[in-house]
């Protein structure tokens, strides 16, 4: 488990056999075969008393007041979150802490008016119920992450095992694809 940069770095430097991560920012997809999973959905959290956790219809211009936490602007959650708020005529956030660090971006949730962009998987699972510290803002509309896939080198000769594991993500991922 870590950011598409380093997974993809890790895969391509033959360290992994096998990744599900996205081709980061400078990233050569010409060294990979990827089976395409999922586009990621994003969305927004702050702490559960945050004066926009009970607003309806939070705006990019509303959050822009608010300190953010965001990954680096090449890891791809952070470039769809800036690309929107520039597609969107809005400068990126002025006030902006720029961590890879999960446990840090929840820490600065929890102690500060900041907000953070997280995948909705991840939003919901930190910011679903009466007794988390945290919410999932109320905004209109999508961002969305690119897709994230099944990498394998290509040309890779992988050890039996690697196959074996890598067939049945594969039978996953077909079946998860056909149901939707």
């Amino acid at each position: 488990v870590n950011s598409s940069d380093i997974l993809f770095d890790q895969l391509v430097a033959a360290k992994l056999d096998f990744a599900i991560c996205r081709v980061p920012q400078g990233g050569d997809a010409g060294l990979v075969t990827c089976q395409e999973i999922a586009r990621e959905p994003i969305a927004f959290v702050t702490r559960k008393d945050h004066p926009l956790a009970k607003q309806d219809d939070v705006t990019i211009k509303d959050m822009l007041v608010y300190d953010w936490v965001l990954p680096n602007s090449t890891i791809p959650l952070a470039a769809s979150v800036l690309g929107h708020v520039a597609a969107l005529g809005y400068p990126p956030p002025n006030q902006r802490l720029t961590t890879g660090s999960f446990l840090l971006t929840l820490a600065m949730l929890q102690q500060s008016n900041a907000i953070a962009p997280l995948a909705r998987a991840v939003a919901d699972q930190f910011a679903a119920g009466s007794d988390t510290a945290l919410a999932r803002l109320n905004m209109r509309g999508d961002i969305w992450v690119s897709p994230y896939s099944l990498m394998t080198r290509k040309n890779a000769l992988l050890p039996r095992g690697a196959q074996t594991i890598l067939g049945i993500f594969r039978q996953i991922i077909e079946r998860e694809t056909v149901s939707k």
